[in-house]
């Protein structure tokens, strides 16, 4: 599998990477401390792998406390909102399978992507339809997308950078 995203990531000039690891984070910029909401923890413990999270955010962003983190099919979702209270940040996080990757790389074709690296590996910003900025990469077990509709390309990298 490794060597078929290896293959992948030229093709598209991207890269994908995600996850949370389920301890409280100081945030950046004088935001203050946050950790996973119960519903994280019991996901965490539902998978039985560790999920990740960003530990750097933009100023006075903070996780979405009135909506847990989210479950879905196939991706784990967690909100991040600003000082006025509106979503300003997603970030996904999925498990890696060939079927999953096969998908996010058609899902990718589609869009224009800019190469860049995450922590050295190959990464690609994009906009979707609503305008909001993407970053995708990937490590070897998880696929990671970052989206923002107030964060420029340094920014978003900067986070991209601090999941752990």
């Amino acid at each position: 599998m490794s060597l078929r995203f290896t293959l992948l990531v030229p093709i598209l000039g991207l890269v994908l990477t995600a996850g949370f690891a389920g301890r409280y984070v100081q945030l950046a910029y004088g935001a203050a401390e946050a950790g996973p909401d119960e519903s994280m923890l019991q996901i965490q413990s539902e998978l039985g792998y560790e999920l990740m999270a960003p530990t750097l955010l933009p100023p006075r962003t903070r996780i979405y406390d009135k909506v847990p983190t989210l479950r879905g099919n196939r991706r784990v979702i967690t909100s991040y909102i600003n000082a006025r209270d509106e979503i300003s940040l997603v970030f996904a996080q999925e498990r890696r399978s060939a079927e999953r990757d096969d998908w996010n790389q058609s899902y990718l074709e589609g869009l224009y992507v800019t190469p860049t690296t995450v922590n050295g590996s190959p990464a690609g910003f994009s906009r979707d339809s609503a305008g909001r900025l993407r970053i995708c990469w990937a490590d070897a077990g998880l696929f990671f997308m970052l989206s923002s509709v107030h964060s420029d390309q340094a920014m978003l990298k900067k986070v991209a950078e601090s999941v752990q």
